[in-house]
């Protein structure tokens, strides 16, 4: 991509093919919008120049992370900020670059306060399970959360996301990892020990969205 603005902030996967696809958070338009790319095993883009907008909505979208989809393509998901705080959003391209779900993206989470740096793990079913930074607690601290989203675009969990963790204080840097069943292990920075500045827990989610080991972390 070499188009006008700033692109910047990459997510990248394997494409089966050796290849890859390229995600990034895109100034073209603005604020920052998603594209995608992808360049095939001799370095030639496969796709539309400059890439395919994932998302073109109003206000920013940003941090974009990805995860391959199991069919060739990839699921993106991005902190957007087209409504009154950001929330979480996600959209999945084919191999051919056609976009899949809904126009802009498809909602993970529009909870209260701002959801930000989205991590992504395969489900194992061609969706994604997704997993963020949560300030719904306000003045309370930052907490995690996860969403599951089937390759068809749909959330399968309760709306809003299963709480990860929403012990007291600041809980934020989320990762997640696949288990072989189709959930996950999510990890983060915990700030709830004050005396320690800040440890490392983990959660194990089932592919339900049940919560697996001791309640807000290991």
């Amino acid at each position: 991509c070499t188009a006008a603005g700033v692109q910047q902030g990459l997510t990248m996967v394997v494409d089966g093919q050796g290849g890859a696809m390229v995600g990034w958070q895109d100034g073209r338009g603005g604020a920052g919008d998603i594209y995608a790319q992808r360049v095939d095993g001799t370095g030639v883009a496969q796709w539309t120049a400059d890439g395919v907008a994932l998302s073109a909505a109003a206000g920013l979208q940003e941090t974009p992370a990805a995860v391959a989809d199991g069919t060739g393509g990839m699921i993106v998901g991005w902190a957007d900020a087209r409504g009154a705080d950001r929330d979480v959003y996600a959209q999945r391209v084919s191999g051919a670059g056609v976009v899949q779900w809904t126009m802009d993206g498809v909602g993970v989470c529009a909870a209260a306060g701002e959801q930000r740096a989205p991590v992504l793990c395969g489900d194992g079913a061609n969706g994604a399970l997704v997993g963020w930074q949560d300030g719904r607690p306000g003045a309370l601290g930052q907490d995690v959360y996860a969403q599951r989203v089937s390759g068809a675009g749909v959330v399968q969990w309760v709306a809003n996301g299963v709480g990860v963790c929403t012990a007291a204080a600041d809980q934020v840097g989320p990762a997640i990892a696949a288990d072989p069943l189709g959930g996950a292990v999510v990890a983060w920075s915990d700030a709830r020990t004050v005396a320690n500045g800040a440890d490392i827990y983990v959660q194990h989610l089932s592919l339900a969205g049940g919560v697996l080991w001791t309640a807000n972390g290991v």
